[in-house]
């Protein structure tokens, strides 16, 4: 669970972002990498949120998505 903006902020994005096939993530603030996001487990949206790779980066969602 990520309840917080995750790499937000001037100079601290995270370099990449992999989760396991186990689970869920939930996704309650905006996510921003300067490389690849993988999610291998489902992802539950709470909330508005924007996933973004400043370095232009593929964001891979292995399984589904909702909110």
């Amino acid at each position: 669970v990520f309840q917080g903006v995750v790499g937000g902020g001037t100079g601290t994005a995270l370099a990449s972002l992999t989760t396991d096939a186990e689970g869920k993530t939930q996704l309650h603030k905006n996510v921003t990498t300067t490389g690849a996001q993988t999610y291998g487990d489902a992802v539950e949206l709470v909330g508005d949120v924007v996933a973004t790779s400043t370095g232009n980066k593929d964001i891979t969602f292995a399984s589904t998505v909702g909110g």
